[in-house]
């Protein structure tokens, strides 16, 4: 009898099986196929595979072994066999999906973890296949980029490839390790195998700080007043939003998205209040909720009412130049946005806005460190502890949630350190005198 071969699965196969599921090859040994149905779903899962100088019954074995396994991962009580890359991919959709990465910057945090650090090195791997050792290994050499650098090349516009050396921080570190602790713990829970990050240690930061005694990014009583003041000078468009990051310690992607008018406008003129309720970390894309995901409302006096009147006179009606000009910062855009602190364009400022104004301030000034607009929020904390006001009322102005986060945004000043010393040693000297 004549066999009539057919094209299956890639392979020339008898159109006849020699038994159920099993089909001989034309240049030899068998192709195994069979169905096994999800129980969940009712979906029909095949199993495929050429098996070469093997005998029928080796193929039956095969056949059997294949519908046995695929039935266990179907139903939940194998590992399904699943690349690192595919299941990262398909959390960071889900979890876009789901709102649990909300801000355009944490997209991009998780986006560039992803592609740079985490899929060039585990993205071929099968999940199951993945162990501890796999991620220490990563970790040791994320410390080796610490202590020694890495090269970074980037491709300008001119077709010049750029290459710089640049010292990792433990910090950005211990960032790509939370993602990717993440991804192990729900690889563990949703495909039922052991998580192989669950011994992986955040990198020590302690050798690293990110503000010294030289460098607090923050500013005493006196010089927060001579840079207030040297800002209004220099950028008259920057300062009522700088006094209100100084006064408040709101960041500058909540202040950002403020609206001075409009159905949802979020400065109350009657009642003297500031509502923060949106976020605006990239682009033109506003986040409901701050970065806590709070709505927070902060009663001011009518001295920055005032100032933030000024700054909208400003904006709608600027000071003509010398030639009858406006300043070269102003655009029409600007005076017919809704927004308290637009940009040129009559959209939110971008991210860096305040990045030159605060470095032209400082030298001005003549402060001998760098500070950035983060600086506000810190300097905040420290002003209203120099005031005297209570722990809890400046909780509630700067939105901190815990006392630590407080604690971390605060830096002691010379002159309370001083004053701290001095009360000790009239207590001493005076219980001796006695």
């Amino acid at each position: 009898m004549t066999t009539e071969w057919v094209r299956s699965h890639g392979y020339l196969a008898a159109r006849r099986p020699s038994r159920p599921g099993i089909y001989r090859l034309k240049d030899g040994g068998f192709l195994v196929r069979g169905r096994v149905t999800d129980p969940r779903t009712g979906k029909r899962r095949a199993v495929v595979k050429a098996i070469r100088d093997a005998t029928i019954e080796e193929a039956q074995r095969v056949l059997d072994q294949l519908k046995s396994d695929r039935a266990a991962e179907v139903s939940g009580r194998r590992p399904q066999t699943q690349s690192f890359a595919s299941f990262a991919l398909s959390r960071f959709r889900a979890k876009l999906q789901a709102g649990d990465i909300r801000s355009a910057k944490g997209r991009e945090k998780w986006e560039g973890i992803l592609r740079v650090h985490l899929l060039p090195v585990f993205g071929e791997i099968a999940c199951h296949e993945l162990t501890p050792w796999d991620f220490e290994q990563w970790r040791t050499k994320l410390a080796q980029m610490i202590n020694e650098g890495y090269e970074s090349r980037r491709t300008l516009r001119s077709g010049k490839v750029e290459t710089r050396q640049i010292k990792l921080r433990p910090s950005t570190a211990n960032t790509w390790i939370r993602v990717a602790r993440t991804l192990g713990a729900e690889m563990a829970e949703l495909l039922r195998i052991e998580d192989p990050t669950s011994g992986l240690k955040a990198l020590d930061e302690s050798q690293h700080p990110t503000y010294t005694d030289e460098d607090p990014n923050s500013l005493t009583t006196s010089q927060a007043n001579d840079f207030l003041a040297m800002m209004r000078q220099k950028f008259p468009q920057h300062y009522a939003m700088t006094l209100v990051g100084f006064v408040t310690g709101k960041r500058p992607s909540t202040l950002r998205p403020l609206r001075r008018r409009g159905d949802e406008c979020d400065v109350d003129w009657q009642e003297g209040y500031l509502s923060f309720r949106r976020s605006n970390t990239r682009g033109d894309e506003f986040m409901v909720g701050t970065k806590t995901g709070t709505h927070e409302r902060v009663h001011v006096p009518e001295s920055v009412l005032q100032i933030l009147r000024e700054h909208i006179a400003l904006l709608e009606s600027p000071p003509l130049g010398r030639w009858g000009k406006a300043p070269l910062w102003w655009r029409e855009e600007m005076a017919k946005s809704d927004l308290l602190f637009p940009g040129r364009d009559g959209g939110p400022r971008s991210p860096s806005c305040l990045d030159k104004p605060f470095a032209v301030v400082s030298k001005a000034i003549g402060l001998k460190h760098a500070i950035t607009p983060r600086a506000m929020r810190r300097t905040c904390n420290d002003l209203q502890r120099d005031a005297k006001i209570d722990d809890v009322v400046t909780m509630s102005i700067t939105g901190h949630v815990t006392d630590k986060m407080r604690r971390h945004y605060s830096t002691a000043q010379a002159q309370e350190q001083r004053r701290a010393i001095a009360t000790v040693i009239d207590l001493v000297t005076a219980r001796r005198a006695g």
